[in-house]
């Protein structure tokens, strides 16, 4: 997450198994800092990955890896003199990092990938070149070596901006692209490759409200079917793991007594729902990540909305079953677990 120092700092805080704190550590320049993702790579290390706005409000991609320790092994930003949000990234193989979002060097936004070694030096960076504006919320690596990024675009569009999927070969080469949504604005969050098949998640706008969406395509972006597995309209995802008999998703509802809440949902490989928990307090509170823990069961990360309106980092471990075991807060935003 971030947490506010002189401006916003990346923020990454370790604890164990039951919540206890085992260190929490600040990192970032002297500018404004906004951490989005983390990930654990192969050799045990933590990255972080972001933006930083530079003076002149110039938006650079943003990376922080650190030991197991939470000390920092190397710190880089990334990117033109345009603008260059990375929203997304993970570890590849021997310890490289690879991060993507928008980058803004056409004028309009394209989806951006840089892939960074085990010392922090570019080994690649490109950009897809496409008519529009496309984001990426989301990337993982393929079983053919390749990546798959899911986030919107506004071209072709039905009305608004459409859910993005696009699946690119190990150098950054499109490889094909596809569009889903109806005639308002739509957005897709993550992606999960399951065999021959990928599932998105993300939303649809109906006008009144969102309405949470999981699409499950063939291995060409085919769309086979769409569900909205949601106990309301008002329901957002933003992460998906798969699990045992299907997927977990992670993500916010509205409820009859507040705004929102972070809500937990598991549903099964028809994307029919098995079951559903709520968490959070009386305020707007929100689920971004949802990561299984080494001892069974499920953690997610979010914020959670003080008297004050202002925003915790909120975790909350459960079981299996959805059940909580533990919940905490920490006075600064929670992107990701």
């Amino acid at each position: 997450g971030q947490a506010t120092t002189n401006t916003y700092d990346f923020y990454l805080v370790k604890t164990d198994a039951n919540g206890s704190t085992q260190w929490a550590n600040t990192y970032g320049t002297s500018n404004m800092d906004i951490a989005n993702a983390v990930d654990v790579l192969a050799n045990g290390n933590y990255m972080i990955c972001g933006y930083t706005i530079n003076p002149g409000n110039v938006y650079y991609d943003y990376a922080v890896v650190t030991n197991s320790s939470g000390a920092v092994q190397w710190q880089q930003q990334f990117g033109s003199a345009t603008a260059d949000i990375s929203y997304d990234g993970i570890g590849t193989v021997g310890s490289q990092t690879v991060m993507t979002g928008a980058t803004y060097q056409t004028g309009d936004a394209n989806v951006n990938f840089i892939k960074a070694n085990a010392i922090g030096a570019t080994n690649a960076s490109a950009f897809l070149s496409l008519p529009g504006n496309q984001t990426a919320w989301a990337i993982k690596r393929t079983a053919d070596g390749g990546y798959i990024v899911c986030g919107n675009s506004n071209s072709p569009t039905n009305g608004g901006y459409d859910i993005f999927l696009a699946k690119t070969d190990s150098n950054f080469n499109l490889t094909w692209q596809q569009h889903y949504g109806g005639v308002n604005n739509d957005y897709g969050y993550d992606v999960i490759e399951s065999g021959s098949n990928f599932y998105v998640l993300g939303y649809y706008d109906t006008q009144t409200a969102s309405a949470l969406t999981v699409i499950k395509t063939d291995a060409s972006g085919n769309a086979l079917w769409t569900k909205h597995p949601a106990r309301s309209f008002g329901d957002v995802g933003n992460s998906m793991i798969a699990t045992s008999g299907g997927f977990m998703i992670c993500g916010y509802t509205n409820t009859n007594d507040k705004a929102n809440e972070m809500v937990m949902m598991k549903i099964d490989l028809n994307g029919d729902t098995i079951f559903t928990k709520h968490f959070g307090g009386s305020g707007n509170d929100a689920g971004f990540s949802i990561v299984p823990t080494s001892t069974g069961g499920f953690a997610m990360a979010g914020e959670y909305e003080k008297a004050s309106n202002n925003e915790d980092m909120y975790v909350v471990r459960t079981d299996l079953s959805g059940n909580r075991s533990w919940g905490g807060k920490r006075p600064c935003h929670g992107r990701s677990v």
